[in-house]
């Protein structure tokens, strides 16, 4: 069951949780790496998919505020 995914831009739901996970990369430059797992694109919720893209760059892009010398990806 989906649950709602606190940010600091307030909540979203998701299909599936978005995993956000700090790492030490080369030079010890912090990286954020998020993985999303976005509804199936055979479902016909394509507003649904579209909202979940938006709330996940925004969540990324939330991430990079809170940490602006870090490397962030999304991918999923």
């Amino acid at each position: 069951m989906p649950r709602a995914h606190p940010t600091r831009l307030g909540s979203t739901t998701f299909a599936r949780e978005l995993l956000e996970v700090h790492l030490q990369g080369p030079g010890g430059r912090r990286v954020v790496a998020i993985t999303a797992h976005f509804i199936s694109q055979r479902s016909d919720n394509d507003d649904r998919r579209e909202a979940e893209g938006r709330a996940a760059a925004k969540y990324a892009m939330a991430a990079y505020e809170a940490n602006p010398t870090s490397l962030v990806v999304i991918a999923g």
